[in-house]
């Protein structure tokens, strides 16, 4: 493949067509959600934080979601808010930097590069 007078190695092809392939599905289903952890942040009384950028899907108040921790563990917990930018959203889409409060202190137990969704993982 040619692309503007360079050729892409193989390698470089393959992860072309993955990422492009990556956002092809239905980005209106409900239970494609994704979103990689960038932040994790504890408020006593209340729950955890996480912060990142929504890669796919939408997330709204009151979903259960499985968090992908990065060694490998999964938890199970609910969206108990959903904020951006210091304003409180009843859901957040693709694109979108959140802020999602959860149920459970589990700040000790994520990290960032964790992967949260609302289907398997």
């Amino acid at each position: 493949l040619v692309l503007s007078g360079q050729k892409l190695t193989d390698e470089e092809e393959y992860e072309r067509d993955k990422n492009k392939n990556r956002y092809t599905s239905n980005q209106n289903d409900f239970s494609d959600f994704h979103m990689v952890i960038q932040d994790v942040f504890s408020i006593t009384g209340r729950g955890t934080i996480v912060t990142g950028i929504i890669e796919s899907g939408t997330i709204n108040k009151g979903d259960s979601v499985l968090i992908r921790t990065t060694d490998g563990s999964t938890i199970e917990t609910i969206v108990t808010a959903v904020e951006s930018f210091r304003k409180i959203l009843a859901s957040a889409t693709k694109g979108g930097n959140v802020g999602l409060l959860l149920d459970k202190n589990i700040k000790s137990q994520l990290n960032s590069g964790a992967l949260i969704s609302r289907h398997n993982i």
